[in-house]
């Protein structure tokens, strides 16, 4: 398996270099990125698991990035940073998609730890989005056309007893 890739976005160049070094001695890829636009043009390119992102930086501020980085790759995990965050920019935070809120100074442990956990939660979104496809192909809901309430129940329904052996017969118009 690969290493997962961190990408850390922050204006304070020290700030990234720790981060980096504590990441690369856990085992994980670094990427890093001195504002918001570099960030931006490093999730284009492809492959980052996980983006920390300053709230505060020039230009794509933390909140701007995370928008666009949930529109870009909906299954990127985004940890946000804030040496001066408040209550109203963390809940703001969490309401846009981010895992966590974490404050200046980090402390190595608890990074480490938040960092894990959230990549740990993108492999289950992505494992649980790839169980749901074969679901999906072995119920034949990917033949089944149809957007209405009723044909939904049926659908749940059909996932439902799917796991099964048993025959199921559906009949309607």
């Amino acid at each position: 398996m690969t290493e997962p890739t961190v990408l850390v976005a922050d204006d304070e160049v020290g700030l990234r270099e720790s981060v980096e070094r504590t990441l690369r001695r856990e085992g994980f890829r670094v990427l890093q990125a001195e504002d918001g636009q570099a960030a931006l043009d490093a999730l284009r390119r492809g492959s980052v698991d996980l983006l920390l992102a300053d709230l505060r930086m020039p230009g794509l501020d933390g909140l701007e990035l995370l928008r666009a980085a949930k529109l870009l790759t909906p299954e990127v995990e985004v940890i946000v940073l804030s040496g001066h965050g408040t209550v109203e920019e963390a809940v703001q935070a969490m309401k846009e998609g981010a895992y966590d809120f974490l404050t200046k100074p980090l402390e190595r442990a608890h990074l480490v730890r938040t960092v894990r956990q959230a990549l740990e939660r993108r492999a289950l979104v992505l494992e649980n989005r790839s169980l749901q496809r074969r679901l999906d192909e072995l119920v034949g809901a990917g033949e089944i056309i149809g957007g209405s309430p009723a044909i939904r129940r049926v659908l749940a329904l059909v996932k439902q007893v799917a796991p099964s052996a048993s025959t199921v017969l559906i009949q309607g118009e």
